[in-house]
Order: structure tokens, then C-alpha cells, then sequence
């Protein structure tokens, strides 16, 4: 349920309940007020599955009702501060987007050009790729790593509690969210067994948005972590599970480069609305590294970076997360009469 003001004429559907004033009131005041009860006390009434609720649930509220130069008052003060508490959240989450910037920026130099900055390069002969170490090699895919597809598991299969399933949608930011799904221990069968992953498999969805629409585009990858070892893979998948060349958590960073996701945006073969990728398209991807050793101090390079990374990001979140609680808190307090809001010309002041 959401409650908003509108500062146009529209024409609404049958899902909305439109409120009309009777009194002379101040409507941004009411805007702040509902807007308290759409949190508190809203989500509490209607009725069914979706939560439908109409305008008997709500016409014996009880408001409170200052006078209308108050009203004003308190409607102009939460403009001005919701305005900075907004423009303050804003510049958290631009502050986020190049955190993420600089870690991508960090991952692509470290997986292309390593870590010394004064050895010798030569040109790698992929242009995605450019300039390489001179002693780094370049190879496809499909000659440093083998793959398998995700089963196409029935629904029947399906229970709440056994061995993991991971799904496409379960793929979200370089790591498996929201999994639901799970084989029941009892019910373990021979044809499971090709699509059991393994602790740094690393897996892609082959179907999803267009590229344009990030968080849900094909080609959304992560690094199966040890929590899920031994778990399934359901279909709309493929795992690429890197040989001896490789280290797992090196590998990792490369698909997290800017590079490969350009890879599977070019690739990327669309249908209406939805995309996929070809498994003989990720698998022709060439990729760039060094020996094992240098693979592995990359790695860990890289891995401290990435926690530090994680910190940065977190501490913005938690202080974005207590600006829209103080706003929640302000709006609460100031409509309801529990502080004292300064007049108008004093803010301006």
C-alpha cells in the first residue's frame, strides 16, 4: 500500500481510493500524516491474500487535526528538512556507486595487468583485453575449464528443506540469494549427480533481462562459496569449473571484470523481452592470466581489497539506513505535535 499526493488531474483505476478534503486543510500536511499511517498502522487492515483494502477500513480513523496555519507550518518544515534528509541520502548512495566504480576499476587492472606496474607488456592479441604481462598467456574458455548445464529438476522434486537447489534467480550480485528450493535426502537419483556443484564452480545464467536491465540481465554470475558445496544446479545454467591452469578465486575476479560482462552483453541474443546466451559463446571467451603462483597472490590481493570494499559500501548503507529512520522519526514527531516545529520564516532564516 502506498499513499501519494497528486499535483495533477489523473484518472485513476478501481485499485486506488481517492480522498477528497471537506474542510479547508493543508493537503501536504495530510500528505506527511498519511503517509505516518500508511507505515504504522495501514499495513494492519484489509483483507485476502493481497491485502486489499477499501474505504471502509478506513473511514472511522481518527486523525489529529491542528489548525491550518499549523498545519502549514509543519507541512513547509518537513519539505525543508525531508529535502535535506533526501539530498543527504543521495549523495550516500552516489558515494556507494563509486565505491563500486573504483573495485571494478581495481579488478579489471589486477586480472589484465597483475600487480607490478613496472614489468613488461605485450600486446595480448584480444582487444577487450589489451595489454598483457609479457609472461601471461591467453587461452578460450572451453581449453582451461570444463562445464555442465543445470538439471531441469520437476516441481514435484522440489521441497523445503534437503539439498540445495540454486536457480537462475537465485543468482544476484556475485553470490547465491533468496534460495528456497531443495532435493529431499531421500529422494537422491543417479541423473542428479552431473549437476552437483562444487566449492569455486562458477555459475551463469544463460537466460534473463536485456542488458540494459542490470540486476536481472543474462549473464548474472557468482562463485559457489563452501555452504553451498555439494548443492544442485537447476536449468537456465551453466557451471564452468576452471582446470589445473586456473585458480578458482583468480577465476572468480575475471568474471567479475568489467571485461567479461561486456563479453556476455555482446553475446547476448534476444527474444521479445528476455535474452539468453549460448554455452559455445561463453565458452569461446579468452581470458587472460599468469602462473599459478602469481594467480594466487592476485587472488588475495584482491580479496583484501574486496573486504575493505565491503566495509566502505556497509558503513554508507547503515548511515542511508538512519537517515530514513530519522525522516520516518521527524515526519512522526512533527505531525503528531511531539516537538515543537520552528516557524517558517525562522527555517528560512
Amino acid at each position: 500500500m502506498r499513499i501519494g499526493l497528486s499535483d495533477i488531474d489523473v484518472v485513476v483505476s478501481a485499485g486506488y481510493i481517492v480522498l477528497k478534503e471537506k474542510y479547508n486543510i493543508s493537503k501536504e500536511y495530510f500528505k506527511y500524516l498519511l503517509h505516518r499511517y500508511d507505515v504504522a498502522y495501514m499495513k494492519l487492515l484489509g483483507s485476502g491474500v493481497r491485502q486489499t483494502i477499501n474505504f471502509n477500513h478506513i473511514a472511522n480513523s481518527t486523525l489529529p487535526f491542528p489548525p491550518l496555519k499549523e498545519q502549514t507550518t509543519i507541512a513547509n518544515f518537513l519539505d525543508k528538512k525531508t529535502v535535506q534528509i533526501d539530498e543527504a541520502i543521495a549523495i550516500k548512495q552516489k558515494q556507494i556507486e563509486l565505491l563500486k566504480e573504483r573495485k571494478q576499476i581495481l579488478i579489471q587492472k589486477a586480472v589484465t595487468q597483475g600487480l607490478d606496474s613496472n614489468v613488461s607488456m605485450r600486446d595480448s592479441g584480444v582487444d577487450w583485453i589489451g595489454d598483457i604481462p609479457k609472461a601471461w598467456d591467453t587461452k578460450k574458455l572451453k581449453f582451461i575449464s570444463t562445464y555442465f548445464k543445470g538439471f531441469a529438476f520437476k516441481s514435484d522434486d522440489f521441497t523445503e528443506a534437503g539439498i540445495p537447489i540454486v536457480k537462475a534467480s537465485n543468482i544476484k550480485q556475485h553470490s547465491v540469494k533468496g534460495l528456497h528450493s531443495y532435493i529431499a535426502t531421500n529422494n537422491q537419483r543417479s541423473e542428479f549427480e552431473r549437476c552437483i556443484l562444487k566449492t569455486g564452480d562458477i555459475v551463469i545464467s544463460t537466460v534473463g533481462s536485456k542488458p540494459n536491465i542490470v540486476n536481472s540481465a543474462v549473464g548474472q554470475l557468482c562463485s559457489i562459496e563452501k555452504n553451498f558445496n555439494n548443492s544442485y544446479l537447476n536449468q537456465n545454467t551453466v557451471c564452468i569449473r576452471p582446470g589445473y591452469r586456473l585458480n578458482k578465486r583468480f577465476l572468480k575476479y575475471v568474471f567479475a571484470s568489467r571485461y567479461v560482462r561486456n563479453e556476455f552483453d555482446s553475446k547476448a541474443l534476444w527474444i521479445a523481452n528476455q535474452a539468453y546466451l549460448e554455452i559455445d559463446e561463453i565458452l569461446d571467451i579468452s581470458i587472460a592470466f599468469p602462473c599459478g603462483a602469481e594467480q594466487t597472490k592476485i587472488a588475495d590481493y584482491l580479496d583484501l581489497q574486496a573486504e575493505e570494499f565491503c566495509q566502505a559500501i556497509n558503513l554508507q548503507l547503515v548511515q542511508i539506513k538512519n537517515l530514513n529512520e530519522y525522516k520516518t522519526t521527524l515526519i512522526n514527531s512533527a505531525v503528531t505535535g511531539k516537538i515543537k516545529v520552528p516557524n517558517v520564516c525562522k527555517l528560512k532564516g
